[in-house]
């Protein structure tokens, strides 16, 4: 960078500044080539253009003479000069924190000789390890005055010695922008961030994210931190923070996804599974894995990080390769667990003996909370239960008077399974009485914003609980917020912004990173590692909170022009913000108003969201008598021949029609409503790598060409054709190196318009809702697939469609780390994007309740069994030993697990056979393993897809389910249809609301193979408990029968009815009677 393009880029802002009038000029220039720590020289002048015209022709000389490639200038301008004696300034030292000490220092009044405030830090000036305060060094001014003055430099000797301090305003620019610095505040000396907020977090997140993917060498091992002062190693090494870092760095890959980063942290990890944590045989004869660290020692809060940092691992990537050692790390910290549930700290490694009970209230909160981390990935019951011990001791100890953020990131996951007002107040009073220190402590203390995030998690719970919202009286919410916001925004005193760290002897290894100012700006992995772990949380709380644009007003002048008020092709969903629905058309009746099941895909082989989809379409039209129709989104060129062949087969009703998006495409470009696109993509091969099969529609074959650059390589484009000719939707990829491609836009051209881009294929499909459904009609919308709808509330759809919105949870809504799942976020946490939430089991209908939604907002109304599904208990065989399952082949069913398993039941009953039934992409790879398994081949059967699932029921002894987790599943239900015991982890959320309490089969702790053998033997074994169990699973599903079902959708029927209708008498609906035309379909944004 040129030294004149720098001068030139920042002399307005510097003159700019507002100072006080001395009557001189006094400016400091700084200059680095960002790889070593920078000159600085400095002039005093009459007046400003005096004082700069000398120092730029300084610096140029400077530069010249150095051979240095400017890159980052700073300039400070003297503000206010102060004139004391060197007792005086000793006192004022004496008084401020280490590093903390708030002026410049001049040893004359023309500021000749004078260190800036940061220069003064970063020469370690007033730095004495063994005081808490500022002291000066002699021996580091001695050198600093040789590097900056050529010549040795003293602090004066005579108390009664004038000296003089000084406060700057400045300004920094590296070429591209300038920036000017605070100069009064909290946040003195750091850059001005008028737009603080999501995108400056997510920047700090990405950065602190590289700089400790950096530090990790090809070996594994971290470099563990740097005193960048004068660029010196930390020479030590601790284990532990090995641990610890890795997870935070994971909670940052979570958000940056860079393949760099995803490599560095499985160097790391592979090198704690390695060389840094020992496998060991506990006196009764377990074995378990402890983390060693320095001096043999074996602490309770290493083996909790690590457990943290492989959890986390395995949910981001689904590897379940470290299941076997985390299991291992879980029972190592059983082990340190004393009879009133207190924890022992440090051991001696390799004999394990005692060598400190406590050390540090951290390892407490460390270990609860990884427990109860590894508990919600494998719902293991002991974990849970080893944290319910330790928190009888915590409470009894008073453990909150610590305020350890990691007691309160544990005790927040802990109320997401006990809600035990106990545990909330022992969260509330971890933060209570520290609001203060977090709004006044003068040092950045990082951990203090993972404390305020992870109440604040808890707190957001019980103030949408009814039951547990009087535990918040007396609570200062307002101050919390207050001091959690302040917090967040005080850390970044503690960013190694480049201003900052050119003043440093390696400005390039410590930029974008983090330090702790009073040690030496220290920069150690576990320094960055707090701040990146509140900045994620911090982040993903912006997200979640982020305001929302207006509600634009509608059209005023309806009946003159009606276009004004009709959606348009491309309106997206950011442009309309959720509200609840629309009062219902004048002209339309309420109970006239159709039911519409909003789905992905009806495939030959579907999956249960879909099957279930079909179900309830023929119980509303064959039960309840109303009429129900089906929208797919997905393109899908067998959809024709597969709705004909479920009509045939009596499965759909013939009344019931089932719309598709990529249909109405084609219908929309026959009425001359969309219009071509270009005939080839840009940035594609000249060639399209592959077409699928038509979708005969009756305006046309649609067919999908996809470009690739080759065969093999990532998906580009793909673009949707009418009869080979017409390009009428375009669909663009973006991809990384490692990653599968991601859909960036989806564009359609609108006629007599430019073309129109939707950010996602959720904001293209209720945009094409917009436009194509009647909206002469009220629409009740029941959500199967609530991915893919999300956006529907944001959407056109909810300013122009009357309807009523209907929210079906075929999962578990929660994922492992108490986080909501995208799918149902939205519904859980923005009340407007939904009128009813359906729940299938009765648990997951207690667990939303618990956590603040609405009782009255919610029902349950579980899958329903048809009455010819049930068999004759003669048909079952009861001296066989036949085990089936019925689930795809993916990873979240775990076959592996249950292959884990029948290895176990195979050494006790040779002769039993397990067959499993089903789809997807881990078949093959189970196959191969059954057939590498001499125990496994000829007893176990990988089967494909079952056409007849009767028979596979009636040659079955038993069923099993090992599935991670679970909404409400069919194949457990046909279990009890057929009369088959089922075996199955218990899981949330059907396996125990089928199960529990019935005697229809047995359930297991999730992931416990051994004891899912154990069970599978004992009921081979025993005939008559088999057939006991028959007659109870056949008298237990009674409950699912379509007559009990449907009445539960009547009443909801009723009571969308109900809200229809009070939407219409409550306020004014736009003129619904007016229909869509041309002119109005393709109005542009």
């Amino acid at each position: 960078m040129n030294i004149s393009h720098l001068l030139a880029h920042t002399r307005d802002a510097v003159q700019g500044l507002s100072v006080t009038d001395s009557g001189s000029c006094v400016l400091f220039f700084s200059v680095s080539d960002s790889m070593s720590r920078a000159q600085t020289l400095s002039v005093r002048a009459k007046t400003f253009d005096q004082a700069w015209l000398d120092g730029a022709q300084k610096l140029h000389r400077l530069v010249t003479q150095a051979k240095l490639k400017a890159a980052w200038l700073r300039i400070d301008r003297v503000d206010e000069l102060k004139m004391l004696d060197w007792q005086a300034l000793k006192a004022m030292l004496g008084q401020s924190k280490r590093n903390y000490f708030p002026h410049g220092i001049a040893f004359d009044a023309a500021c000749q000789t004078a260190m800036l405030e940061y220069e003064l830090g970063a020469n370690a000036l007033l730095y004495d390890i063994r005081e808490d305060n500022c002291s000066p060094n002699a021996a580091n001014l001695k050198a600093y005055g040789r590097q900056r003055y050529n010549r040795e430099l003293a602090w004066p000797a005579m108390d009664d010695t004038p000296v003089w301090i000084f406060s700057t305003r400045a300004v920094f620019s590296d070429g591209q922008s300038c920036v000017e610095l605070e100069s009064e505040g909290p946040f003195r000396g750091y850059r001005k961030l008028p737009q603080w907020g999501e995108e400056q977090v997510i920047e700090r997140v990405k950065s602190a994210t590289q700089y400790l993917a950096d530090q990790i060498q090809p070996s594994g091992r971290y470099h563990y931190g740097w005193f960048p002062c004068f660029d010196k190693p930390i020479p030590t090494y601790n284990t532990l923070r090995h641990a610890s870092s890795t997870y935070a760095l994971l909670e940052g890959w979570e958000l940056t996804g860079e393949t760099s980063q995803r490599k560095a942290i499985e160097r790391a990890l592979d090198d704690l599974d390695r060389r840094l944590i020992h496998r060991t045989t506990l006196p009764d004869g377990t074995q378990a894995a402890f983390l060693v660290d320095t001096g043999n020692e074996i602490k309770l809060g290493g083996n909790a990080v690590c457990i943290l940092a492989f959890v986390k691992y395995t949910e981001l990537t689904d590897d379940r390769r470290y299941l076997p050692l985390l299991e291992q790390l879980a029972l190592g910290v059983l082990h340190l667990q004393q009879q009133d549930g207190s924890f022992v700290h440090v051991l001696n490694h390799p004999d394990l003996s005692v060598k400190e009970r406590q050390r540090i209230i951290y390892y407490d909160g460390e270990a609860a909370f990884g427990l109860m981390r590894l508990y919600g990935l494998t719902q293991d019951g002991r974990w849970l239960a080893c944290v319910e011990r330790a928190f009888e001791h915590f409470i009894a100890a008073k453990h909150w008077k610590a305020h350890d953020h990691w007691l309160s990131y544990c005790v927040n996951e802990l109320t997401l399974y006990r809600p035990d007002e106990r545990y909330y107040r022992f969260g509330l009073d971890n933060v209570r009485d520290h609001l203060d220190f977090v709004l006044q402590r003068i040092t950045t203390y990082p951990t203090l914003l993972e404390l305020m995030m992870a109440a604040r998690q808890m707190i957001e719970r019980m103030q949408s609980d009814p039951q547990r919202a009087a535990l918040l009286r007396g609570f200062d919410l307002d101050k919390f917020h207050r001091a959690l916001e302040f917090r967040a925004r005080y850390l970044l005193n503690g960013h190694f912004w480049p201003e900052l760290a050119l003043f440093f002897k390696n400005p390039a290894r410590i930029v974008g990173s983090f330090f702790i100012r009073h040690h030496s700006f220290r920069v150690r992995i576990d320094d960055v590692e707090h701040y990146l772990s509140g900045y994620v949380a911090y982040w993903k709380y912006l997200r979640q909170t982020k305001t929302r644009p207006a509600h634009p007003e509608p059209a005023k002048d309806v009946e003159s022009n009606p276009a004004k008020n009709r959606p348009r092709v491309g309106e997206t969903a950011s442009s309309v913000r959720p509200e609840p629905a629309p009062s219902c058309d004048p002209k339309s009746d309420g109970e006239a108003a159709r039911v519409l099941f909003l789905q992905e895909n009806l495939r030959a082989v579907g999956n249960g969201i879909e099957v279930s989809g079909v179900g309830r379409a023929r119980l509303f039209h064959r039960d309840l008598g109303i009429p129900a129709d089906i929208l797919t989104s997905n393109f899908n060129p067998g959809l024709q021949a597969h709705v004909e062949n479920l009509k045939r087969s009596e499965k759909l009703p013939a009344a019931c029609t089932v719309f598709n998006v990529y249909e109405w495409l084609t219908r929309m470009h026959a009425s001359g409503l969309v219009g071509p696109l270009p005939a080839h993509p840009t940035d594609a091969p000249e060639d399209f790598i592959s077409e699928s099969a038509p979708m005969s529609t009756p305006h046309g074959a649609l067919t999908r060409r996809s470009y690739r650059q080759s065969r093999t390589g990532p998906l580009l484009v793909e673009d949707f054709v009418i009869d080979g000719q017409h390009v009428v939707l375009r669909k663009t990829y973006a991809s990384k190196p490692g990653h599968p491609a991601r859909l960036a836009t989806v564009r359609l051209h609108a006629i007599d318009d430019q073309p129109v881009d939707y950010p996602s294929e959720g904001d293209f499909v209720c945009a094409m809702m917009a436009v194509n459904l009647d909206r002469r009609n009220a629409w009740h919308f029941i959500v199967d697939k609530n991915k893919m709808y999300r956006r529907l509330r944001h959407s056109a759809v909810n300013r122009h469609i009357h309807h009523t919105l209907t929210a079906v949870l075929h999962n578990t809504h929660v994922l492992e780390d108490g986080r909501y799942k995208g799918s149902y976020r939205h519904l859980i946490q923005e009340p407007s994007c939904s009128d009813r939430i359906v729940s299938l089991t009765e648990e997951q209908f207690g667990d939303l309740t618990t956590e603040g939604v609405p009782a009255a907002k919610l029902l349950h109304i579980p899958h329903p069994i048809a009455a010819q599904q049930t068999e004759a208990l003669d048909l079952l065989d009861p001296q066989g030993l036949r085990v089936i399952y019925l689930a795809r082949y993916a990873s979240e069913k775990r076959h592996h697990l249950l292959l884990d398993a029948f290895e176990e039941v195979v050494k006790q009953l040779p002769h039993a056979e397990l067959h499993t039934y089903g789809v997807g992409a881990l078949q093959d790879e189970l196959a191969q393993r059954v057939h590498a398994t001499p125990a496994l081949a000829g007893q176990v059967h990988i089967h494909g897809y079952a056409e007849d699932v009767s028979s596979v029921y009636r040659q079955a002894s038993l069923a099993v389910m090992s599935s991670k987790e679970e909404g409400f599943p069919l194949f457990g239900l046909e279990c009890q249809a057929h009369g088959c015991p089922l075996v199955a982890f218990a899981v949330k959320y059907g396996p125990r609301d089928l199960l529990e309490g019935r005697n229809a089969g047995l359930l297991i702790t999730p992931g416990d193979t051994k004891a899912l053998a154990r069970a599978v033997v004992e009921l081979l074994r025993d005939p008559a408990r088999r057939q006991s169990m028959r007659a109870a699973a056949l008298e237990s599903v009674r409950r699912f029968s379509h007559d009990r079902v449907a009445d539960k959708w009547r009443d909801w029927h009723a009571d969308m009815t109900r809200l229809l209708a009070e939407r219409k008498s409550s306020s004014l609906a736009p003129n619904a009677a007016l229909q869509p035309t041309a002119a109005a379909m393709v109005e542009g944004p």
